[in-house]
């Protein structure tokens, strides 16, 4: 029998590997837009709100300017869109954007 060590391991190898290759953050004021399939393939997806959900939906071929809320650093990868109109905005992980 595997030792709880060895189990929770397993179980955040995944995100982890995920956030490292995502080591950059995006700079202020690039242009990205939306990495749907990345979004929508996210294994929490379908606990997500039909708002966020018609959002990435109504904006997947828009162009967004990335944004920096001071209160995650000066290269977070946790980021707002310019564009966004939502109130409030919502918070995007720099590995839900393609930077065009």
């Amino acid at each position: 029998m595997k030792s709880s060590y060895h189990i929770n391991r397993k179980i955040v190898d995944e995100p982890v590997k995920k956030y490292q290759q995502y080591k950059d953050s995006i700079q202020d004021g690039t242009k990205v837009k939306l990495n749907v399939k990345a979004i929508q393939s996210d294994r929490n997806y379908s606990r997500m709100t039909d708002q966020y959900k018609a959002f990435v939906e109504e904006h997947k071929d828009t162009i967004f300017t990335v944004e920096y809320d001071e209160k995650f650093g000066k290269e977070p990868k946790i980021v707002m869109l310019k564009e966004d109109t939502s109130d409030p905005k919502y918070y995007w992980w720099v590995g839900e954007l393609e930077v065009l």
